[in-house]
Order: C-alpha cells, then sequence, then structure tokens
C-alpha cells in the first residue's frame, strides 16, 4: 500500500509513519515543516496541492494536517487551515485518484459539556478549533457522497493523544507531579478522556484494515477514547505509581484564585499558565467510544501500561 501522510512531521503523523514503515508500506509525507527524509515534501495545505508527484501513486491520504493549540492562534487561523486544508486535500484526492481518506477530527467537536458523548451526539462545538474541525469532517463527508460505492473514508475523533514525543498537556502534567507539588481546582473527578499513541495508531489501522477488507462500511466515524474514560485524578495517580512516589504537597486550590492569578501572571508574559488553560481544567470531556466497542476493538493497554511503555521511551521526561 502507497499511503500519504499530510502533516507528516507532527507527533501523530511521526508514529504512523513509523508504524506503517514497519508493516512494509510505502509512506509519503507532506508537511508545512522542511523535512529531510525521503519522499516528503514541504507544502503548505492553505494553498492546492501540485499533483505531479502523485497522480495513480496513493491507496490512502491520511490527513493530519491542522492547527489546534488553544491557547497559541488566532480565531480565523483554525479555519484556514483545518476549513481550507480540508477543501484542497478532497479536491487533491480527486485530481490524483485516491479514493480513501482517514481524516483525524477531534473529540472538541461535541464542545465543553458535562454529559455523556458518543457518536450520536449531535455536535456542539464551543471553540474556534472544535468547530472548524467539524466543518472539516462535513466537507470529507461530501468528497465521499460524490462516488459512495466507490471511495471510503474513515472519521475518528480521538481525545487527548498522549505518549512519547506529545510535549502537550499530559507531559506537563507529568512534570508537576514529578516535582512533588500539585494542585487540583476541584478537578479530582472530572473525566479527561484520552488515549495513548500507540492505542491509536493500532485504532487507526484496525479500522483501515476492517475496510478495505470490507467488514466496515465505506464511510465511518468513531471516537478513538479508552473505556471507562479517566478522570483527572486518574491520571496523577498513575503518574505517581509509575514514578514510584508520592508527592509530597497536594492542594485543592479554589477554581477563582487561580483564574485571578493565571490573569495577574499573563500581564507579564512570562508563562503559559493562561486563563484559558486554567478554564480547561474545569472541561469535562466524558466520551464514549460506542463504534469501537460495537464492533469488537479490543484495547490494548489501560492507563499504568501506557505509562509505564512512555517512560522506557522517554526516560528523560520520568526520570
Amino acid at each position: 500500500m502507497n499511503i500519504l501522510i499530510i502533516g507528516s512531521e507532527g507527533f501523530i503523523g511521526t508514529h504512523l509513519e513509523n508504524f506503517f514503515s514497519k508493516k512494509g508500506y510505502h509512506v509519503y509525507g507532506i508537511d508545512i515543516i522542511p523535512s529531510v527524509k525521503n519522499n516528503h515534501f514541504n507544502y503548505d495545505v492553505r494553498i492546492p496541492l501540485p499533483i505531479e508527484k502523485f497522480k495513480n501513486k496513493i491507496d490512502l491520504i491520511v490527513n493530519l494536517a491542522a492547527v489546534l493549540r488553544e491557547p497559541g492562534h488566532l480565531n480565523h487561523e483554525f479555519y484556514e487551515t483545518n476549513v481550507l486544508g480540508a477543501k484542497n486535500i478532497c479536491l487533491f484526492a480527486e485530481k490524483i485518484n485516491c479514493n480513501h481518506i482517514l481524516f483525524t477530527s477531534t473529540m472538541m467537536v461535541y464542545g465543553n459539556y458535562d454529559f455523556k458523548k458518543d457518536e450520536d451526539t449531535f455536535p456542539s462545538p464551543t471553540s474556534p478549533y472544535g468547530n472548524s474541525k467539524l466543518v472539516a469532517e462535513e466537507i470529507h463527508k461530501g468528497w465521499q457522497l460524490k462516488n459512495p460505492s466507490k471511495r471510503k473514508l474513515i472519521i475518528t475523533r480521538p481525545g487527548v493523544v498522549f505518549g512519547d514525543g506529545e510535549n502537550g498537556n499530559v507531559s506537563r502534567l507529568i512534570k508537576l507531579v514529578k516535582n512533588y507539588f500539585f494542585f487540583y481546582s476541584s478537578n479530582k473527578n472530572i473525566y479527561k478522556a484520552g488515549i495513548y499513541i500507540n492505542e491509536f495508531v493500532d485504532v487507526v489501522d484496525w479500522s483501515i484494515e476492517n475496510q478495505i477488507r470490507g467488514s466496515l462500511s465505506n464511510s465511518i466515524l468513531y471516537n478513538a477514547v479508552y473505556w471507562p474514560n479517566f478522570k483527572f485524578q486518574d491520571y496523577v495517580n498513575s503518574i505517581n505509581i509509575v514514578l514510584k512516589r508520592k508527592p509530597i504537597i497536594i492542594l485543592n486550590l479554589p477554581f477563582k484564585f487561580l483564574l485571578i492569578l493565571s490573569h495577574l501572571i499573563g500581564l507579564f508574559k512570562v508563562s503559559d499558565f493562561s486563563p484559558l488553560r486554567i478554564k480547561k481544567l474545569r472541561y469535562q470531556n466524558f466520551i464514549y467510544p460506542k463504534f469501537l466497542l460495537q464492533n469488537k476493538y479490543k484495547f490494548k493497554f489501560n492507563l499504568i501500561m501506557a505509562f509505564k511503555d512512555w517512560s522506557r521511551k522517554e526516560k528523560n521526561l520520568w526520570k
């Protein structure tokens, strides 16, 4: 199989490329970040992609290209990359005669609400990122519906994807916990649906293989998260188990105090301790992976297993 990963230099793209290469697939990469690797090309998805190098060569496009960091981008930047990029990639797929796309969306299309969401829940995003991803989903669905008997589409909505190389929220949490000081803000029991990167790669591979074999339909959408979801304190407790120690100080600080403090610190622009990050501590991501469970996907990791595997691969973070 010839696979083109768009967004190949990012956290998920790097792991997927390594996995597909080990399976013997021929992998191409496109990213706005330059690469010295063979068959990797430096393009911006906001601009129509060139077809000459890829026409009639690609069996599957994996679309990972996105602006996602919040805070970190202006509202219009999410739409410029996530929506315009989706349009250009679907048009590109048509022109190179590729009839199979996997699009990585996000659980943020459901918005920040407390109730349990599954794939049948009506999306109601509460952020520019979630909204732009939902629009991008519809663009990909429109591409597939132009030739539904021939074109195959997978839309995956992962939760918090964590693991070696992420440099994101869970990495920051590990650094906080291992410094022997940690605080909650009445958020110990907040659900934070997530998935380990190696598990996510397995889920992606499982969905591709089953769709090609015909055991899954030509258009599928699924939540990629563990079930039961992890609570915030599950992450903290599991990190401590892997570190084999307990924090000396655990505080439960009032949310309003932290929010005011984040505004004051933000005036000096010396930290990413921002009001939005503080608000995210209280966001409930309670997501049910209905499709995966109904189709008998077998999860391979639990949280402690995932963290132990991660600690072997990124030792400096965990020591």
